[in-house]
């Protein structure tokens, strides 16, 4: 499918238009530069609305105060408005380019709705303290040596599935787990498991994972009470993720 066409179909998808929508979504999904395409294309499309708005209730100021000339200038260019598609399609790449010149500040700096992404960005998975890896000792078998092996290695999508098959109740084993989650940015598990090892008794990491249990909910969102406990962590001097918690605050 060549752009033009990828266009049509983009301008299609956000009329409301297209027929296959599902199949088109599916496309999305599987294509991430398509994807960034029509993102950019709903944006321009939202500018040029906001521009015909602004523009039409100028003009109705404009008549209320009878400075309206209603036959047009002279030599003046008539713009209809309807646009064909071609013409339709180069409108939108025109003001998507006016739209991310003009608003560049507005798109490079952390989204009001972004959760903290600055801070998010900073995450570093607590070191794996727990478990000594003896490499070329032929414990492939072993399936905690596997999950923390592949933890070390920072493949956290195999170290989740191990710790998952792992099936273990033992908090440090779910205390990494929960590390695998957070960073691969999935904070709602990862949420429920700090949740629990926060307030767990007689477990060396409970402080360890009140800071997590924060990190997990900026992720969520939740940035008010997530800053709340950073804040009090930071004022921490004894706390262990002090140092951590001040830098992240500072980022939010």
């Amino acid at each position: 499918m060549n752009t033009e066409d990828q266009q049509d179909r983009i301008d299609e998808y956000l009329r409301g238009n297209l027929a296959d929508r599902e199949a088109f979504e599916r496309t999305l999904d599987a294509n991430p530069q398509l994807n960034e395409e029509m993102k950019t294309t709903r944006l321009a499309l939202d500018a040029v609305t906001l521009r015909e708005e602004q523009e039409l209730k100028e003009r109705l100021r404009k008549l209320e105060a009878g400075m309206v000339n209603e036959s047009p200038q002279a030599g003046a260019k008539v713009i209809p408005l309807r646009h064909n598609r071609r013409a339709g399609w180069l409108t939108t790449v025109a003001a998507a380019a006016l739209v991310l010149f003009v608003a560049g500040y507005f798109l490079f700096r952390p989204a009001p709705g972004a959760s903290g992404q600055l801070a998010l960005s900073e995450f570093e998975p607590y070191p794996n303290i727990a478990y000594s890896i003896t490499k070329g000792a032929g414990n492939a078998a072993d399936q905690r040596a596997t999950a923390y092996a592949a933890y070390e290695n920072g493949d956290y999508a195999t170290a989740e599935r191990e710790f998952v098959a792992l099936n273990t109740t033992d908090p440090v084993d779910r205390f990494y787990f929960g590390q695998t989650l957070l960073a691969q940015e999935k904070y709602a598990p990862a949420r429920d498991i700090f949740l629990d090892l926060a307030t767990a008794t007689d477990f060396n990491l409970t402080q360890e994972s009140a800071y997590y249990l924060a990190f997990a909910n900026i992720g969520l969102g939740q940035t008010t009470e997530a800053r709340e406990e950073i804040t009090r962590i930071a004022g921490n001097t004894d706390h262990p993720m002090n140092r951590e918690a001040r830098q992240l605050l500072e980022n939010l």
